[in-house]
């Protein structure tokens, strides 16, 4: 089996999505709430490497027929522990709001509960379908895509495999232009469905790139560095986010332009700093993404300037954001390492995984986000 030790240059490319993705929920509050404008593309872009890594980690283990109960374990051990803390903290937030502002009730509160707990989306139309904290919506689809694989998936060919991803990319590209988004699985409403297709194409991608070998395992900083720019200027891009050129544009670059970036982020980078540095990034990003929505709810809450002064808005976010980074921080090196490595001994019968904000980081540990 190969060495899981080469992708370095992706996990700093999550972490870099992961970092937009903030971005974007900080300035949600202030006058320039659509920047940066696609940077809900970054979840299509955290699918798409989930399919590469679980493809690469775990294809040769499932034709050994590893079982479908051990995969789903596996799994569960590495999301679920941060999934707990960051609904910990999204209930934290409820319970706030329902103390201070009034406009959820006690009955409601307890209901969202057990959703919460399984990682479920709450079934009330019109409403978000995860209520205690909404970014989870992904990981639930992520893990939907990531069973669909496991279940069987994984047994087909190249081409078996392509055809299910053009048949899924087809059936997301059609429902993004009749609705004129590709957001969907963020709201319980008849277009939540369509979230599965818009995960699985994307996570299939990632699959048919390691399976047909478009990755590298070498060393370069400006293979590093070229993909992570390009995917901030994709995220980035002043192109409208609505309407026909918006729609265009979000289907064009899931299918081209991500998959580039995937290939040429395979590439790691080679000094010691950045290999440090792209590691930590990468480490950071799915305690960032888990754990951030929570705190930016209660901030905003408590400590939001109540002028629109430009310099006191842009104090606030950096507050804000060096908070958020210091919990992710926090939360990843003295409780999400350390309970994963309990459940290794304990129930995975395995040795503990290296910590992840070490420069040898094992891809195969890292989650799509």
């Amino acid at each position: 089996m190969q060495s899981k030790l080469h992708f370095v240059g992706l996990d700093g490319l999550r972490g870099f999505a992961a970092l937009t993705i903030l971005m974007h929920h900080l300035l949600a509050v202030t006058p320039y709430r659509n920047w940066p404008e696609h940077a809900y593309l970054a979840v299509d872009f955290f699918f798409m490497l989930s399919g590469f890594v679980i493809a690469f980690a775990y294809d040769d283990r499932l034709q050994a027929r590893m079982s479908l109960g051990r995969f789903l374990a596996v799994r569960a051990a590495r999301l679920y522990p941060l999934i707990l803390l960051g609904s910990a903290l999204g209930l934290g937030w409820l319970v706030v709001r329902y103390l201070t502002i009034g406009d959820i009730s006690a009955l409601q509160l307890s209901a969202v509960i057990p959703f919460a707990l399984l990682l479920l989306p709450v079934p009330r139309p019109g409403v978000a379908a995860f209520p205690v904290n909404g970014p989870l919506w992904s990981l639930f689809f992520e893990l939907i895509a990531n069973v669909m694989y496991a279940a069987g998936l994984y047994r087909l060919g190249r081409r078996g495999l392509l055809a299910v991803t053009i048949t899924s990319f087809a059936l997301y590209a059609a429902a993004a232009w009749i609705n004129q988004t590709v957001i969907f699985g963020i709201a319980f409403s008849d277009t939540f469905p369509f979230a599965v297709p818009k995960a699985l194409a994307p996570f299939l991608i990632g699959v048919l790139i390691y399976r047909y070998g478009l990755f590298t395992t070498t060393t370069s900083n400006r293979a590093a560095l070229t993909s992570t720019v390009l995917l901030l200027v994709v995220l980035w891009a002043p192109v409208p986010r609505t309407g026909p050129i918006g729609v265009l544009y979000d289907i064009m670059v899931d299918v081209t332009i991500f998959p580039l970036i995937v290939m040429i982020g395979s590439c790691a980078p080679s000094g010691t700093a950045m290999i440090r540095a792209w590691a930590l990034v990468g480490a950071l990003s799915y305690p960032l993404y888990v754990l951030h929505q929570p705190l930016l709810n209660l901030l905003d809450h408590m400590a939001f300037p109540d002028s629109p002064d430009p310099t006191a808005m842009g104090l606030w976010a950096a507050g804000v954001a060096a908070a958020t980074l210091t919990l992710a921080w926090i939360g990843l090196r003295y409780y999400d390492e350390p309970v994963r490595a309990w459940i290794a001994r304990k129930w995975l019968g395995r040795g503990s995984p290296a910590p992840a904000f070490r420069a040898q980081a094992r891809t195969e540990e890292m989650p799509a986000v």
